[in-house]
């Protein structure tokens, strides 16, 4: 029912109080919640950099090992492509040279999120995110469902 963007698992993992207590108060204990392999990279990342490297390691690893991730697949790039013709169809000039020299970022939209969108729509998901390149993709591809639910 729902795919976790990143800002999403690290407030999970930093046990955010508002996010804990609307998820156990509104999210039914057998709704399906995951998170995409973006996602998961997004988090290592954000471990390796970080100045606490073993202990966010840890973290971040326990967090992972209790939700799906859910892979990108063939599936999901059909509809990666759909998604990106569509955004750019709303976005971009019309021109094609002009068009030619854009790119999701110039066009407000991270490539990682154009991904996580694509997954959501390919398996039937609600995107949870707080990310306002969401509402961009959705205004370009209705098929696309996300809700923001409340942090601290």
């Amino acid at each position: 029912m729902f795919l976790l963007d990143t800002t999403y698992c690290s407030k999970i993992i930093d046990k955010d109080r508002s996010l804990m207590e609307h998820i156990s108060n509104n999210v039914p204990k057998d709704s399906y919640v995951a998170t995409s392999v973006v996602s998961k990279g997004e988090l290592v990342y954000m471990v390796e950099k970080s100045e606490r490297k073993e202990d966010n390691k840890r973290v971040v690893r326990n967090f992972l090992e209790n939700i799906d991730i859910q892979p990108v697949t063939s599936k999901v790039a059909d509809v990666y492509g759909e998604l990106k013709y569509n955004i750019f169809s709303k976005y971009a000039p019309k021109e094609k040279t002009k068009r030619n020299k854009y790119t999701l970022a110039r066009l407000g939209i991270t490539e990682n999120d154009a991904w996580i969108a694509a997954l959501a729509i390919s398996m039937g998901l609600t995107v949870i995110t707080k990310d306002s390149d969401f509402q961009r993709i959705k205004d370009a591809d209705n098929r696309l469902n996300y809700e923001e639910w409340p942090v601290s």
